[in-house]
């Protein structure tokens, strides 16, 4: 009987002990994501990223056999969104070495990149006038939800050694809407009845925006990661 008392004592014990650093491995890691990494995003310029112009031709079919030449430009970009993000679980390995990591797949719930862009088109050449480009200005807008990524944080044993992000790997995105509009403030009606092929360019434009989003997660999206992580001490 007193056998059986100690046994169940030990097990609550450890039971406790588990079910405390879990909970407090969790803090620890939300403490990094709701004040620290949002710091480190700042100090960096990531809160409101200057993304790269870009552009690209594109063919806009008027008849059967028949087509126009344009070109697309994109300009003023930017990307918000990186300051915010959420903890969705965990889990804590122990290594050979004797420090521990955090593996955590963390979820960042709106990224939001927008674009100026111009539609530029050659009108035809007639007899009585000369060629003419003619252009309209638009908006162009990406909105990705619930991109899931994975991080692994290393614990040393060594009290002396600051903890490390050990890995940061982007796992998936969510929902994604594309969006475009018309920028009519001109009120040159020629130029406002003028089409812009935005079922032709909306993939290439999704595709650009997506490739610039993940260079600035591996690159200064991360250090600005391993800036945060070193910040916070795990006692």
């Amino acid at each position: 009987m007193l056998f059986t008392s100690i046994v169940l004592i030990s097990f609550a014990f450890v039971t406790a002990h588990r079910y405390d650093t879990h909970e407090y491995s969790n803090k620890y890691i939300d403490e990094i994501l709701s004040i620290y990494l949002p710091k480190a995003v700042e100090d960096i310029g990531l809160d409101s990223y200057e993304m790269p112009n870009f552009s690209f031709d594109v063919r806009k079919r008027i008849l059967e056999n028949e087509g126009l030449s344009g070109t697309v430009s994109f300009y003023s970009g930017t990307l918000k969104g990186l300051n915010s993000v959420n903890r969705r679980s965990c889990e804590r390995l122990s290594t050979p070495s004797g420090n521990i990591n955090e593996i955590c797949t963390i979820v960042l719930p709106r990224i939001e990149v927008t674009y100026k862009g111009r539609y530029e088109e050659e009108a035809k050449r007639t007899s009585t006038y000369r060629d003419r480009v003619n252009h309209r200005d638009f908006y162009g807008e990406v909105l990705a939800r619930d991109i899931e990524a994975l991080i692994e944080v290393t614990l040393s044993n060594d009290d002396d050694q600051k903890p490390s992000l050990a890995n940061l790997v982007l796992l998936g995105v969510g929902e994604i809407k594309k969006r475009f509009q018309y920028d009519d403030e001109s009120h040159n009606k020629h130029l406002n009845h003028l089409e812009v092929p935005f079922e032709q360019i909306g993939a290439l434009f999704y595709r650009r925006c997506f490739h610039e989003f993940q260079k600035v997660f591996n690159g200064s999206y991360r250090k600005a990661f391993e800036r945060a992580v070193t910040n916070v001490a795990y006692a």
